[in-house]
């Protein structure tokens, strides 16, 4: 899986950005579009852009994908040899 910047919930993703940010295949991504579980707008060109907060939630607000907690930063200290 490709590496995201940080997205705020209120940004607009392609259909590429979101596979990228929840780790799941276009199929997937239309699949959820065409059920309704996604919120889409459409681009003057006819692309789709999904809304980041709606990939996270299906409509009864239950997680659509489980995130995982972030890892902790690892300390600068720790890798320095100390002896």
């Amino acid at each position: 899986m490709a590496r995201t910047a940080p997205v705020q919930q209120d940004q607009w993703l392609s259909i590429n950005q979101a596979c990228d940010l929840v780790g799941r295949s276009r199929r997937t991504i239309y699949h959820w579009i065409d059920k309704g579980l996604l919120t889409v707008r459409r681009e003057a060109g006819g692309a789709q852009q999904i809304l980041a907060s709606s990939l996270f939630r299906d409509a009864a607000n239950r997680p659509l994908v489980e995130v995982a907690p972030a890892a902790p930063a690892a300390d600068a200290f720790d890798e320095l040899d100390t002896e």
